[in-house]
């Protein structure tokens, strides 16, 4: 050890700026992934999806009205074969009801990123695992779906959400 009798230093030994004591790691959530960026990726991937479906939604909504008037003023195009009002209202319907879900999958994922509405979040991840109305976007919705719950289900971020509930976090806002 080095040192002196009396617990100094002695002459010409080298002093360093380094304690020893701060070798040890007494911040044990230090390791710990924070959980703003564990939900990120999934936020992200699952509200993008969300909003191409409610685009393909909003294009069906328009379309198929726009089919029918279109037969009704040149019934040529369709060979007399168009669209009938109702299986045109029925599909407008359809299509108005993936809307209306698609809008609570983005809802649901800007309330992921900010650690509000636990429900709507489970609902919305819920929702996305229907992949409605262009159900090929399924390949890719299934396993975010699938990601998302198990980073909603993690203690971390489950913690997050009840301090936010609480008003024990405030999150910053953030402008899109």
């Amino acid at each position: 050890m080095a040192g002196s009798a009396d617990g100094g230093f002695d002459e010409g030994e080298a002093v360093s700026e380094h304690d020893v004591r701060q070798d040890y790691d007494d911040e044990p959530w230090n390791r710990r992934a924070n959980p703003a960026a564990l939900v990120h990726w999934p936020a992200l991937l699952m509200g993008t999806f969300g909003v191409i479906q409610l685009v393909f939604s909003i294009a069906g909504c328009i379309w198929l009205p726009c089919a029918l008037v279109w037969n009704w003023v040149d019934p040529e195009f369709f060979n007399n074969d168009g669209p009938q009002w109702q299986e045109v209202l029925l599909g407008t319907i359809a299509f108005a009801v993936c809307a209306l879900l698609n809008w609570v999958i983005v809802l649901g994922a800007r309330r992921l990123d900010k650690f509000e509405n636990y429900r709507l979040v489970v609902w919305a991840i819920v929702l996305s695992f229907f992949s409605l109305p262009f159900i090929y976007c399924g390949v890719m919705t299934i396993p975010v779906s699938v990601w998302s719950f198990v980073v909603i289900l993690h203690p971390d971020v489950r913690a997050r959400f009840d301090a936010v509930a609480r008003g024990n976090i405030k999150q910053p806002t953030r402008r899109i």
